[in-house]
């Protein structure tokens, strides 16, 4: 689905001159995520970045035999991927 202005809630993209968000925007599409859902695995690579609206990315380290730790917290001015 193409972006709309909502997309302008991200700090990063909404800080765009306009002729430059005018390209952007064709090239954005809005993803809804759930609770839980993995976006990126380190031992793969990504083709996307993901620019937050509405929520907090935590990236996590994987320990071994240790729980997972939060290392980043991307919020709506930020940008992960």
């Amino acid at each position: 689905m193409p972006m709309t202005s909502d997309c302008c809630t991200n700090k990063l993209i909404g800080s765009l001159y306009m002729n430059d968000l005018s390209r952007w925007l064709s090239l954005l599409e809005a993803v809804e995520l759930a609770p839980g859902d993995v976006i990126f695995d380190a031992a793969h690579h990504t083709r996307h970045i993901y620019f937050p609206t509405s929520a907090t990315i935590t990236m996590l380290h994987d320990w071994p035999a240790r729980p997972a730790t939060s290392v980043a917290v991307i919020r709506p001015a930020g940008a992960v991927g």
